[in-house]
């Protein structure tokens, strides 16, 4: 093997890690408030691992407010007139373009957050952690809490997002919401198109108040835009959520707000540690929004599924069967006092998914009948998934160091913090210098632990030589906030594919979001190079200038050699996007002894195969490439090939990505397959049962097409264009439970022996089979499992249970499929 010239190839074949919040560039969108609640303290936190002092300038609607330095000693706090920029308290600061808004620059990488807090109507705050450039993107899922009030006041608590444009006449669509939903301004639309240049903002509510679930004590129904779709033409920045939510039926809430980011940077696997709260009081769990049908979420260690999820739905949970696992992290005793063990729960998915962390702040201790506040104090935070890369690459010169300031601080308000660190187990993780040690095991997931630290104050510093992914979450009294940050950084650096000048070197940024670029030879501008990626010809020292708002930055320059051999040229002429390359020598008599591979293609793979080199070009990319590949005979003679093609266009392939049924009767269900395809475009289209059948054109399905009944869970469609090419499309047929719409159950009753609605009645379960049912309390409790009567009486062991919210989970089987783990809170008032 040709260790030193693989070396230079594997700057290109890493893995490129995908979330990053200590940038260059950071954004925050502005928020809504409501009446009666005030924000008395808003301030931006900026750190960095940099030793020396740089500046970070801010800006408003592209107009520089205010240049603040900072270095890794020296953290700073800006407060000074933001409120405006990113507050809004009135409706007519909403659902239409505005110049609110920050965008932060620094010279050098930072991280940025936005804390914000007030007391005046009880204490509400929250932390927004910026993810920097990893939040820029095209196509978002809307994630918030669900408002579940039970029939209190309604006033002052919302559902909002706010968006931000990056770039000039972005055209931005949300779609995918309740058709019932009503916005702020009355607007009752399927869809809004919203229009934004430059550091344009545009903030969209819905009061809980305009939208309830008639009647209205009916909460878990109500219209809502969670998991509402995002999606625009150019790159905007996203934050989602509530000011306020209260999702278990109580009198007020918390703030609970956060930044999003794209649906290509989100996960399969998550892990939460809890927060201020005992996991069991329901203050802890999980919010999750699926970007794909039939999503499957499992717990820990689970094998079986706790919930399906299709596009666009969501769960929060686990209220019941609480899957928190102790470990050995220190117990935090608060100011009540209050005794609050650490516990952690994993999460993974079949499919991607959004998931945030929703936490209690402030553990109250209840005496005397006082309502129990520690259900005001949620807060919320995106939580990074696990199945992502955070350490920072070589070229970047970076130390993997994150630094959070002043963690118990939020302004001018002071609360009580918990650091959690989420990495692999055989890291060596410092916080402050201090060596962490004993990390609890992570149940599911295989030589992963976590460690935290609580209480934690002041500037904190964390440092691994391994992946890291940190929450800092926490509260006062009676409020919560929550925010994460890893260690990775989006610091432009140079992806190399090519060893030497001959092979046809192919450079480019691994970071391209910048207003221009400009490379160089030798530290010497080269004319035409203003793109992200340059093709170099001379033997030289590379590198590249960025710039972007109000700075510039250059990279680490590679070194690209003259090749130390001969390269031979092989045109191979027009392929398509799956070839195969039979190498032989340029001159006869040579006896073959071994072929290998020295570069990939500059948009594709290739391996070898039965002395071949199998090619496969990514599906969307056209037009030139090459490979370089190096022949061995058994004699120690070789020769070094650059084998160079033009890639047709692949078919476009315009088919759905699942089909549902034309009918059903009893167990079958039928499909017109036909309908699987959108558009034609001159294409043909061949169905087969499997992947393998349709590669090699085998048992091709023909009959009964437009009324297709074999019981199969996909099919596979082989489309060709005019030019011989083609690419194969998996179809899922859909079977979907037959379910009537009626199935919805009541969710609130009053056992007070008034003749009226006295017991919690869900007979209509028994129309199906396999019914199972259980309620617990708010502590995870079980009160009631089902009975033939399908009845609660709302006693148990003959003691009528207090006025509270409780939680329901019931499983049943329809037409022979089973429908599992349906959830809902039913409120049970006994006076």
């Amino acid at each position: 093997m040709l260790y030193r010239l693989l070396t230079i190839l594997l700057l290109l074949s890493g893995t490129v890690p995908l979330f990053g919040q200590l940038d260059l560039e950071h954004w925050f969108p502005p928020y809504f408030r409501t009446s009666p609640n005030d924000i008395s303290s808003l301030s931006l936190y900026l750190s960095t691992d940099k030793e020396e002092e740089f500046p970070v300038k801010i800006y408003n609607n592209n107009v520089e407010i205010a240049v603040v330095n900072i270095s890794r000693t020296k953290p700073a706090t800006y407060s000074y007139a933001i409120s405006g920029m990113l507050e809004a308290s009135t409706v007519l600061r909403t659902m239409k373009p505005s110049s609110m808004g920050l965008h932060l620059s620094g010279e050098k990488s930072f991280y940025a957050s936005f804390r914000f807090a007030g007391c005046r109507s009880g204490c509400k705050s929250e932390i927004i952690a910026s993810k920097g450039k990893s939040a820029l993107g095209k196509e978002f899922f809307v994630v918030m809490d669900q408002i579940i009030l039970y029939g209190n006041d309604p006033k002052g608590m919302n559902y909002q997002t706010s968006i931000m444009a990056t770039e000039d006449n972005t055209h931005i669509k949300l779609s995918g919401y309740n058709s019932n939903l009503v916005f702020i301004n009355g607007d009752k639309s399927d869809e809004l198109n919203i229009t934004l240049d430059k550091d344009q903002s545009y903030i969209v509510v819905a009061r809980k108040e305009d939208n309830p679930n008639p009647p209205v004590i009916l909460d878990d129904w109500d219209p809502n835009f969670i998991g509402a779709k995002i999606t625009s033409d150019k790159p905007i920045v996203v934050n989602n959520g509530n000011f306020i939510s209260q999702d278990i039926g109580e009198i007020s809430g918390n703030i609970n707000i956060d930044q999003n980011v794209p649906t290509d940077k989100i996960g399969k696997e998550y892990f939460l540690v809890n927060g201020m709260t005992i996991s069991e009081k329901g203050m802890e769990k999980s919010l999750i929004v699926a970007t794909k049908n039939n999503t499957k979420i499992y717990f820990n260690d689970e094998s079986i599924p706790a919930v399906t999820l299709n596009e666009g739905e969501h769960y929060i949970g686990p209220y019941n069967n609480y899957r928190f696992l102790g470990g050995t992290q220190p117990i935090f005793t608060n100011e009540e006092p209050r005794d609050i063990p650490t516990k952690g729960m994993y999460i993974r998915s079949s499919e991607p998914i959004y998931l945030y962390q929703m936490i209690g702040g402030y553990d109250f201790r209840v005496v005397r009948g006082a309502r129990d506040v520690t259900y005001d104090s949620s807060g919320m935070t995106f939580s990074y998934p696990l199945d992502k890369e955070y350490f920072p690459k070589p070229q970047q010169k970076l130390s993997n160091t994150i630094v959070v300031p002043s963690v118990q601080k939020i302004g001018t308000y002071t609360g009580q913090s918990k650091l959690s660190v989420k990495t692999r187990i055989d890291a060596n993780v410092k916080v402050n210098g201090a060596l962490l040690s004993n990390p609890s095991p992570i149940i599911g997931k295989a030589g992963w632990g976590y460690y935290t630290v609580v209480p934690i104050s002041g500037d904190v510093e964390i440092q691994s030589d391994k992946d890291l992914n940190v929450d800092l979450v926490g509260g006062f009294q009676y409020t919560g906030y929550a925010s994460s940050y890893t260690g990775f950084s989006n610091d432009p650096y140079i992806l190399v594919n090519g060893n030497c000048i001959q092979e046809g070197v192919f450079l480019k940024l691994s970071n391209t979001s910048f207003v221009s670029f400009q490379w160089q030879l030798n530290g010497v501008d080269i004319s035409g190079a203003t793109n992200f990626e340059y093709q170099p010809t001379l033997e030289g020292n590379y590198q590249c200038v960025v710039t972007y708002l109000g700075f510039s930055f250059t990279t680490t320059p590679v070194f690209i050699p003259n090749c130390p051999y001969n390269v031979y040229e092989v045109n191979i002429g027009n392929v398509c996007h799956t070839f195969e390359i039979e190498p032989k020598f340029t001159m006869p008599g040579y006896v073959f002894s071994k072929l290998e591979i020295l570069t990939q293609p500059n948009n594709g793979s290739s391996e070898i195969k039965d002395r071949k080199v199998v090619v496969k070009i990514n599906d969307t990319f056209a037009g030139a490439d090459r490979l370089i590949y190096k022949l061995t005979a058994t004699d120690g003679y070789y020769e070094v090939y650059k084998a160079t093609f033009n890639v047709l266009p692949n078919p476009i392939a315009d088919v759905k990505s699942e089909l549902q049924p034309k009918s059903y009767l009893e167990d079958t269900y039928y499909f017109d397959l036909y309908t699987a395809i959108n558009n034609e475009n001159g294409e043909t289209f061949d169905f087969y049962p499997t992947l393998p059948d349709a590669e090699k054109e085998l048992n091709q399905l023909k009959d009964l097409l437009s009324n297709f009944s074999e019981p199969l869970n996909e099919i596979y469609i082989r489309v060709t264009n005019q030019q011989g090419c083609y690419i194969i499309k998996k179809v899922v047929l859909v079977r979907p439970a037959v379910v009537p719409e009626s199935v919805t159950l009541p969710n609130a009753f009053s056992p007070n022996n008034d003749g009226f609605n006295d017991v919690w009645n869900y007979s209509l379960l028994n129309v199906y089979q396999d019914i199972d049912l259980k309620i617990y309390d708010r502590y995870g409790k079980l009160l009631f499992t089902h009975t033939k009567d399908y009845f609660w009486n709302g006693k148990v062991n003959n003691i009528l249970m207090p006025s509270d919210s409780y939680w329901v989970v019931y499983s049943y089987t329809s037409k022979g499929t089973r429908v599992s783990n349906k959830t809902m809170w039913l409120l049970l008032k006994n006076r």
